[in-house]
C-alpha cells in the first residue's frame, strides 16, 4: 500500500487500467495482480517521462511506451523476462540498461536518440529490431545475432550492411534513405 500511495496519479491510472481494477485504492490481491503484470501498454492518453514504477514489476515480458517522454530505460535493468520492448518516439539515448535482457525478441526504438547498438550484441534471441530514424551508424554489434529475421534501419546513418550479410535467419532488411550503396543491397538480395 505504501508503494501504491507513493505513485504518481497517472501511474495509478495506468496500473488500474492494465489490470481492470475499479477501486481507487487496490486491495492486497489487486496490488499483487499489478506487481505480477507481464504485459503493459502505456498509451499517449497517459503521458509519462519516467518508467521508474516498472522497477517493481519482476515478471514483465512485454512493454509498449511509444510516443512518450521517456529518456531513461534504467528501470528495465535486470528485467530478465523481457521479450518485447516497443519504445518508439521517445528521447531515449542509451540501451545500456537493457543489456542483460537476453531473452528480448523484439526491440522497436524507431525515432529515438539511440546511436550505439552495442548493448544488443549478446541478445541472441532478437528476431526483430527497428532502429529506423535513429542516429545509428554501425550494424557491427548485430553481426552474431543468428536469430535476427527483421532489421529496419531506414533513415539512419548506416553505411554498411556487411556486418549482417551472413546472418542466416535474416529475411527482411530495410535500409532505404541510408548511406548504404545500392550495389551492396543488390548483392545481398542475390544471396
Amino acid at each position: 500500500k505504501t508503494w501504491w500511495n507513493g505513485l504518481d496519479p497517472i501511474w495509478q491510472a495506468i496500473f488500474r487500467n492494465a489490470t481492470a481494477t475499479q477501486s481507487e485504492v487496490p486491495n492486497a490481491l489487486e496490488l499483487q495482480r499489478i506487481l505480477d503484470l507481464r504485459e503493459i501498454e502505456i498509451t499517449p492518453e497517459f503521458p509519462i517521462i519516467s518508467i521508474e514504477p516498472l522497477t517493481s514489476l519482476t515478471w514483465l515480458e512485454r512493454l509498449t511506451i511509444n510516443n512518450q517522454g521517456v529518456s531513461d530505460l534504467t528501470p528495465l535493468a535486470n528485467k530478465e523476462f523481457l521479450l518485447e520492448l516497443n519504445a518508439q518516439n521517445n528521447p531515449i539515448a542509451s540501451l545500456d540498461p537493457i543489456e542483460s535482457s537476453t531473452l528480448l525478441e523484439l526491440l522497436n526504438i524507431e525515432n529515438t536518440q539511440i546511436k550505439d547498438l552495442g548493448p544488443l550484441s549478446k541478445m541472441n534471441n532478437l528476431v526483430t529490431i527497428n532502429a529506423s530514424g535513429t542516429p545509428v551508424k554501425s550494424l557491427k554489434p548485430l553481426s552474431n545475432l543468428q536469430k535476427l529475421e527483421n532489421l529496419f534501419v531506414n533513415n539512419t546513418n548506416v553505411r554498411s550492411i556487411s556486418p549482417v550479410e551472413n546472418i542466416p535467419a535474416l529475411k527482411q532488411l530495410k535500409v532505404y534513405n541510408t548511406k548504404v550503396k545500392k550495389r551492396a543491397v543488390e548483392s545481398l538480395q542475390q544471396k
